[in-house]
This record gives structure tokens, sequence and C-alpha cells, in this order.
């Protein structure tokens, strides 16, 4: 694979506005065993089936011993992503490589921590805190120490997930204003 970042993806085709679209960045090195393939944007029905075919594209021929899925912009993950992110790791095993997800932003972490996948694509438990360290992400702080949050905490955490989940359904919404049903629904 050629050692320089290669571009996949930009604004998916749709209503003219902006809501879906999924950029793929690659970076392969000569003499590597790591392919790496930087996410921006949203993981959703719309953009799922591009990812999975790019994972294919790469891992056809001599695939690399680890692919690794960065997901530092990826700003939104929906099941559509989740079942592509699976196949993709399905693609990944049965060509012999090792698909992890690495540097998550915090909705996409809150998504695998909540369907208890951060095991299955290696993703460290504290991830999320090492992405929203340096950003403007907020961060959902996790206790280091064994004693337990105190309440204010706690009614923190609960508020930042409601805020997400306020802002998740905004976007479902939009996107069912956008997409009316199919016939026969």
């Amino acid at each position: 694979m050629d050692p320089r970042p290669a571009h996949q993806g930009d604004r998916a085709a749709g209503s003219g506005q902006n809501s879906h679209w999924l950029r793929i960045d690659v970076t392969a090195h000569p003499g590597s065993a790591m392919v790496r393939l930087c996410l921006a944007g949203e993981l959703d029905r719309m953009t799922a089936e591009q990812l999975q075919q790019l994972v294919i594209q790469v891992l056809d021929g001599e695939a690399p011993a680890t692919l690794e899925l960065d997901a530092a912009d990826l700003s939104f993950l929906d099941s559509s992503g989740i079942r592509s992110l699976l196949a993709c790791r399905r693609s990944a095993e049965a060509s012999g490589s090792r698909l992890v997800v690495t540097n998550p932003a915090r909705i996409p972490y809150q998504v695998l921590e909540i369907t208890g996948l951060l095991e299955h694509f290696a993703v460290a438990p504290d991830a999320a805190r090492a992405v929203t360290a340096g950003g403007p992400r907020r961060n959902l702080e996790r206790p280091t120490s064994t004693t337990p949050p105190n309440l204010q905490q706690l009614v923190e955490q609960a508020e930042q997930i409601r805020q997400a989940a306020g802002a998740t359904r905004e976007r479902a919404r939009a996107i069912s204003r956008a997409y009316p049903p199919w016939p026969g629904r």
C-alpha cells in the first residue's frame, strides 16, 4: 500500500445538507504491519457501507497485522455504524488481521461502552479521557481510585449523557424529516 495518506469519501449525497458524511484518511508505511484509517464525521446507515468497502480494499492482498480505526473525529455512531464496525472486524479476522478502535470521541465511546463492545475493539477503558483532554469535547470523568464517586459527579455525568441523548434524538428527527418513510411501512 502507498505510504502517503489517501482520502476516501466526502459529503454523502442526499438532501443537499451536510448531515451525513464520513471522511476516511488511510495511512500505511512501508514495512509497517499496521494500516491506520482516520475516521471523521458520522458512521451511520448512510455511511456504513463506505467504511466496509474501504476495509475490504485495505485487506485485499497482503493484509496488515493490525488495522487501526482512529475514531478521534468520529462525531456520531448509531446501530448501523456498530453493525459496520462488527462486519469490518469479521473481515479483518478472516484476513488474519486484528482490528482495533483507537482514540474514540466521547459519543462513539459511550455507544461502544453501553453496548459492551469496548473489549471487542480493544478500546482502553480510559481512551475517551485521552481524546477529550486536549480538545473541546467534554470528558466524562471516571474515578481512578476505588473510592465511589460523589453524588455531584454522578449528577454531572447524568446531565452530560442526557444532553448527548437529546442531540441524538434531534438528529434522528432531522433524518426522519429529510427521508420520508418507504412505501408499505
